[in-house]
């Protein structure tokens, strides 16, 4: 989605355009649906320490690929979106409404095919990655929850 980052790397979604319908469902509509700040800061903080490239930023979740026009991926840009998705702002609305925070990452492969080498998701198919970020993820909200019983 973004020319600033080169796939593959992993997107810590902080907040994602709703442009889908199921988080529609847990909370009325609304521009974004955001993440709960202290749990991404501490996965930032624990998946800062691998080797794995994993930023932070926004996504734009929708379940129609046909939106995702030239002009519309433009503008998607200037708003500062990093990804593209299917899932985020459902559940990141689902948290909210749960009382539980939510992390979202998404492993990003590609640029929506424009460039020959896309969908390349590294050696194993990213496997091995994406389990160390998602093991570093989940550590950090085991901590950080851990700490609210306390």
């Amino acid at each position: 989605m973004t020319e600033r980052f080169a796939p593959p790397f992993f997107l810590l979604i902080e907040r994602a355009l709703r442009d889908e319908g199921t988080s529609c469902h847990y909370l009325p509509p609304a521009r974004y649906a955001d993440a709960d700040p202290a749990l991404i800061a501490a996965v930032r903080n624990r998946t800062g320490r691998l080797s794995i490239p994993v930023h932070t930023g926004q996504s734009w979740t929708t379940d129609a690929p046909f939106r995702e026009t030239e002009s519309l991926i433009v503008s998607r840009r200037r708003e500062g979106i990093i990804s593209v998705e299917m899932e985020a702002a459902a559940l990141l609305t689902l948290g909210k409404v749960l009382g539980r925070p939510v992390a979202c990452l998404a492993h990003v492969t590609n640029t929506m095919a424009t460039r020959e080498e896309d969908f390349e998701k590294g050696g194993d198919a990213g496997l091995a990655d994406s389990l160390s970020v998602c093991a570093a993820a989940l550590e950090a909200a085991l901590e950080q929850e851990a700490g609210k019983t306390k």
